[in-house]
């Protein structure tokens, strides 16, 4: 099993387990995460090829199992559901625990979308910065308008995947514990800040990921909750 694998069967293992305690029932949620998940996926894979092919990040083959699908291993394609799904996962655990959250205001969530739209723009000559903060910043623009209720809860599931998971797995994809990185960055199209070994701009990726994931997952939950009550 590839280092990569490892790292991805280690994120799965807990969650798919937890899926199916009788006080968490995730599996019921299923049909509302994949549906969400592919349509998050499939515009995240292409910008992956793309990126790939244009050497602003790769790969290390020593740590895949050596299937691709064009320049993606299938690893990378797999994180794009099995990291969705432990983050989905904890955000539904949340919200069964009932945890009290800091009530965050539309405006606060337009403000720093604003933000970062505008620091996207900055540093238009960074490709990933670029491209990362202003599909950031444009989500959380329409989601302030949008006045999305789940957005507190996010926040909280956010920084607690952050804080712990987040920069286990990231630090040990982008070489914290190894010689050579599972996945390297062209330094020249990001801001070459890190935090360990992790490319500043990953965090901002990791949100707009988990955050279009959530919306998505939303959404189709309360389409489905209608669609019983009618």
């Amino acid at each position: 099993m590839s280092t990569y694998s490892q790292v991805l069967a280690f994120s799965i293992i807990v969650p798919l387990i937890f899926s199916f305690h009788n006080k968490i029932q995730f599996q019921k949620q299923w049909a509302a995460f994949f549906k969400a998940n592919i349509l998050v996926a499939i515009p995240f894979l292409i910008w992956d090829e793309l990126f790939t092919r244009n050497e602003v990040w790769g790969f290390t083959n020593e740590h895949l199992i050596g299937a691709y699908l064009f320049n993606l291993p299938i690893e990378e394609i797999l994180f794009f559901i099995i990291i969705p799904y432990c983050c989905t996962f904890t955000y539904e655990v949340f919200l069964k625990l009932k945890l009290k959250t800091r009530n965050i205001t539309h405006s606060l969530t337009l403000g720093l979308g604003i933000i970062i739209l505008l620091m996207g723009g900055l540093f238009y000559n960074k490709i990933y910065t670029a491209v990362t903060f202003i599909s950031l910043g444009v989500l959380l623009v329409i989601l302030s308008v949008q006045k999305k209720e789940f957005i507190n809860t996010f926040y909280l599931t956010y920084l607690v995947i952050t804080a712990s998971f987040f920069l286990l797995v990231n630090g040990i994809l982008t070489g914290g514990t190894l010689e050579n990185p599972p996945v390297w960055y062209n330094n020249s199209e990001t801001l070459n800040i890190r935090i360990w070994t992790i490319p500043i701009e990953d965090f901002f990726y990791s949100m707009l990921l988990l955050l279009s994931n959530i919306w998505l997952f939303e959404t189709f939950k309360s389409n489905a909750a209608e669609q019983q009550n009618n």
